[in-house]
């Protein structure tokens, strides 16, 4: 009676390891693939298929019983890969073994993963003419290049992680470089965006680049300029968190870790409690400290007036989820010492005499509850659900921190609701505002209160026919009702400030009501929105200064056959200046053709009516925009991956005119151009 045996592992030159062994392990790309097979019938019978390839020829019989796997460099791949024995008798193919086989990179990685994904494109402007008061630039004709350059990368091995990317951009024209507005002409053309590596070890993580840390929005709140980050899981309760980074959003090769100005940084720390292991989520308390000093430096493409500044602040966070997740708690507490130090830049002359400011400890805090009253039932039939939130923001007149960007010097309570009602979604809000809360008598203290109301619905799930069709005549709705009231509610003495009695104290509310109604049929779609709004002044002595709004507009698109696309847009507004009994009217119109010649040909045809005028004749507007193009996209193999690409030609005018009847002044400004560019994605 003949019998077959199979088993596989792997060998090298020290030892053999079982088959057992291979199946579970990951083993070095330099071991040898064995099979040994018992049997008594012909070996010629075998077949071999190594992910689904027959690479019977590659194995060769080095012993009783024994195969060799002969790679001859066409080594076993690395990663999870599969081999298959087969015998073969009568054309019958029999399997009598399937295993996988684990195999490490030459670098001693399970996986290791890279993409490299970028752009080239280059835009030119080939002629052009301007008329009258339009806007003449330097150059008529020029071009510009740019790329953009992604590298990612994902290595993997037992309980370690290793992930890293990068990116880079470039350009041809000096005042398009990232960091031109920071070094001028001296700015790199070609230079990096933003780039991160992060490690993960068992129960440690450690990051550096543009990393993200801080989950204390009073505090530190998600800071991702440049630096490092060191994590660690203490076990399943406690975690600790801490990260430096530069003081200010930098780009660019130089200071790459982020740390090359000790007077001019950001560090911080977490130490967070999951209070309830085997329940995540159930009570987590984060606390936080933030110790900071920035220079007068700006971000890289930030035009701001700096100061020296230096924070020490520390925060509590408590997050909180019960009864299945219904009732959600997050509460936030943060403390902050903040002072500005002398500038040695500022003493530079003695015509200003500067005072010192003084250091201020000021806290902060928010509050937020959510509760779900009634939620879905498990058929997905209850018509009405509604979930409920309440929350209070407080922060001091002083209060300032460097890692994070609330706002000082105000209290706002909040109260939402929301839910389900029929087939659609219902939304209240209201809010209100109050600011000076330690009520400076020479300070204006005023109170915002806002309401909203949303609904929003599709017709045509909420009214099913009995074979439960959809009636595509039904549009969907979206209703939106807002009331902002805006007052003070003190009045500075005028001696303490420039607020003369009760004349210039701020009162006036705002009424918004939002309709759209939009319908989807097979080749045509039509949209129909309505907003009215009027601002109603109650200041003493602006009584009469309110201001009303009306507008229409109407959008359609319609595929008149499968390679022409037209959408035609119509709008009329009217403004009511109840003071001056002067009504603004505005006429728009907008019509874009899409007509495709083939695939990878496209023709875009587009124009664009503007009119303003108003009752009196006192002033009139006209605008003109007609826009041509010609597309022309392709995808070709290389190397077996796709790089698609992009040609465009286009023409543009636009012509812009206005009479002022009053001071009898009129303007004209005309201009087109013509460009054209070219793009490569791989």
């Amino acid at each position: 009676m003949k019998y077959l045996k199979a088993s596989i592992y792997i060998s090298s030159t020290i030892a053999l390891y079982p088959a057992a062994s291979f199946g579970q392990e990951w083993n070095s790309a330099k071991q040898a693939l064995v099979v040994k097979i018992e049997t008594s019938v012909s070996t010629k019978q075998f077949r071999f298929l190594l992910n689904n390839n027959d690479v019977t020829s590659r194995f060769k019989q080095t012993g009783t019983s024994q195969f060799s796997y002969q790679g001859h460099g066409f080594d076993v791949p690395s990663g999870i890969n599969t081999l298959i024995v087969y015998k073969v008798n009568s054309g019958q193919w029999q399997e009598i073994h399937n295993q996988e086989i684990k195999v490490l990179t030459s670098s001693g990685f399970e996986t290791a993963n890279w993409t490299v994904n970028g752009s080239v494109a280059v835009d030119a402007q080939l002629d052009t003419d301007y008329k009258g008061d339009a806007f003449k630039p330097e150059q008529n004709r020029f071009y510009v290049g740019n790329m953009q350059l992604s590298v990612d990368s994902q290595h993997t091995r037992k309980d370690l992680s290793i992930h890293s990317q990068a990116n880079i951009v470039g350009t041809t024209k000096q005042e398009n470089a990232l960091r031109f507005y920071e070094r001028g002409e001296q700015a790199d053309k070609i230079d990096l965006s933003d780039y991160l590596v992060s490690v993960e070890k068992g129960k440690a993580s450690f990051s550096v680049g543009h990393t993200g840390f801080g989950s204390n929005p009073l505090l530190v709140d998600n800071l991702s300029n440049r630096g490092v980050h060191l994590g660690y899981q203490f076990n399943s309760i406690f975690d600790i968190a801490f990260t430096q980074q530069n003081g200010s959003a930098i780009v660019g090769w130089n200071n790459f870790f982020g740390q090359q100005n000790s007077q001019h940084r950001i560090a911080a720390s977490t130490l967070g409690a999951e209070m309830f292991p085997n329940e995540p989520g159930k009570l987590r308390i984060e606390m936080s400290y933030v110790d900071a000093q920035v220079q007068a430096i700006d971000d890289f493409a930030v035009g701001q007036v700096s100061d020296v500044e230096k924070n020490q602040g520390w925060g509590l966070r408590i997050i909180s989820q019960l009864w299945e997740g219904r009732v959600r708690f997050d509460g936030v507490f943060a403390s902050s010492r903040f002072t500005n130090p002398i500038d040695k830049a500022l003493l530079s002359g003695d015509e200003f005499e500067l005072v010192a400011v003084e250091q201020s400890t000021d806290q902060a805090y928010q509050v937020n509850l959510e509760l779900d009253l009634l939620t879905q039932n498990e058929q997905g039939t209850r018509f009405f659900t509604a979930s409920l939130n309440v929350g209070l923001d407080k922060t001091d007149a002083l209060y300032r921190v460097i890692a994070a960007g609330p706002s000082a010097d105000q209290k706002v309570a909040r109260l939402g609701l929301r839910g389900e009602l029929v087939s659609g979604q219902w939304q209240y809000a209201f809010t209100e505002t109050e600011n000076n809360i330690d009520r400076i008598p020479s300070i204006l203290t005023s109170n915002t209160k806002s309401h909203s109301l949303n609904y929003n619905i599709e017709l045509a799930n909420a009214f099913l026919s009995e074979t439960f069709e959809l009636n595509h005549y039904l549009p969907s709705l979206n209703v939106n009702l807002q009331k902002v009231h805006q007052m003070a509610i003190n009045m500075p003495a005028t001696e303490l400030s420039d607020f003369n009695a009760d004349s210039h104290l701020p009162d006036q509310v705002t009424e918004i009501l939002e309709l759209s109604a939009n319908w989807s049929l097979d080749t045509y779609t039509l949209g129909y929105n309505l907003s009215y709004s009027h601002q109603d002044n109650r200041q003493i002595g602006r009584q009469e200064a309110d201001l009303s709004r009306v507008n229409h507009s109407i959008n359609q698109s319609f595929q008149m056959f499968a390679s022409l696309m037209l959408n035609l847009d119509l709008g009329r507004a009217r403004n009511f200046d109840q003071e001056n009994n002067t009504v603004f009217y505005n006429n728009n119109a907008a019509l874009v053709m899409n007509y495709s010649l083939s695939s990878d040909w496209r023709i875009n045809l587009g124009s664009s009516l503007n009119k303003d005028y108003d009752n009196f004749g006192l002033s009139t507007s006209n605008a003109l925009t007609i826009n041509i193009g010609l597309d022309h996209q392709w995808s070709y193999n290389l190397y077996g991956r796709e790089v698609p690409g992009q040609w465009y030609l286009r023409y543009a005018k636009q012509r812009n005119e206005s009479q002022d009847n009053i001071f009898a002044f009129n303007t004209f400004a005309q201009d087109w151009n013509i460009t054209s560019g070219i793009s490569l994605t791989f």
